[in-house]
């Protein structure tokens, strides 16, 4: 039994997603341990409601300034890593996949972002009628959905894009080359992206959301009652 589990997690290692993944696990998780310390000393010295606060009586000790700034400070660092943690983990995933490959990672990693913030879902704004973001797909509680959407941009790239090799120094027209390069992967990248969105869109808002899913649902609810 445990040497079929060993097999079976090295095959596993051989994947090129889990090779990616754990690269990029390892390259996020210094950020996500500061913003757990972050989290954790918001939670235990600047919130009011608890036990430390209280003991240590420190709205006495400090101005009230002073946690108003470190409020601030601290809720801009824990959005700053977990309310984007998704957007590193798709620009990481892609660019690892990518590289892999052989192929230019960098111009994978921020595809892949162009990608995330397409996909997301359609909640209307009644102002301009364009879609919110969802800020959950870019957290880290939808990390694993962008995971799979940097590793499916990095796939892209290795049937579409150039093969590139890193170099110390880029010339002007070396960039040049670069970019232009990348135009067909980038194109059919964003072009799936968007199928995507709008079918998320349609399936949402004009299936989810419409009068007959409302009445049908309504009915198998009286029914059951």
């Amino acid at each position: 039994m445990e040497q079929k589990l060993v097999k079976l997690l090295l095959r596993m290692r051989e994947r090129v997603f889990f090779r990616a993944a754990q690269r990029t696990f390892a390259m996020i998780m210094p950020f996500a341990l500061i913003g757990a310390f972050f989290q954790m000393f918001s939670k235990i010295l600047l919130s009011r409601d608890s036990l430390f606060f209280n003991i240590l009586n420190l709205s006495k000790v400090f101005p009230q300034i002073v946690f108003q700034i470190a409020r601030f400070i601290s809720g801009g660092v824990i959005f700053a890593i977990f309310g984007l943690f998704g957007v590193y983990a798709a620009y990481f995933m892609a660019l690892y996949t990518a590289r892999i490959y052989n192929k230019d990672s960098k111009l994978a990693g921020i595809t892949a972002i162009i990608a995330v913030f397409l996909i997301r879902s359609p909640n209307l704004s009644m102002n301009n009628g364009f879609s919110a973001v969802d800020w959950q797909l870019l957290s880290i509680k939808r990390m694993f959905t962008t995971l799979f959407i940097g590793y499916l941009v990095g796939q892209v790239f290795r049937f579409l894009g150039q093969d590139h090799a890193i170099k110390r120094i880029e010339h002007v027209f070396d960039i040049k080359d670069r970019a232009f390069a990348a135009v067909k992967p980038v194109v059919a990248s964003l072009f799936m992206a968007v199928v995507v969105a709008s079918f998320i869109y349609v399936l949402q808002v004009k299936i989810f959301n419409s009068d007959l899913v409302t009445t049908i649902a309504d009915k198998i609810i009286e029914t059951v009652k």
